[in-house]
């Protein structure tokens, strides 16, 4: 996993556990929380893709 893909899968992560702590204090809007899971999810995505790409060396 090369360096960018990994710095996108820890920001999405991040995001996700900004949600949980959010939820857990009982602070979060529901908007809010829906966005963050999207934005995290895509993040996830995009960087096990690019990490794909990188292990097939194309």
């Amino acid at each position: 996993m090369n360096l960018a893909a990994a710095i996108i899968f820890l920001v999405g992560l991040i995001l996700i556990s900004l949600n949980v702590w959010d939820h857990h204090r009982g602070k979060d809007n529901q908007l809010q929380r829906r966005i963050r899971y999207r934005t995290a999810a895509i993040m996830i995505v995009i960087s096990l893709i690019v990490t794909a790409i990188n292990a097939q060396g194309l």
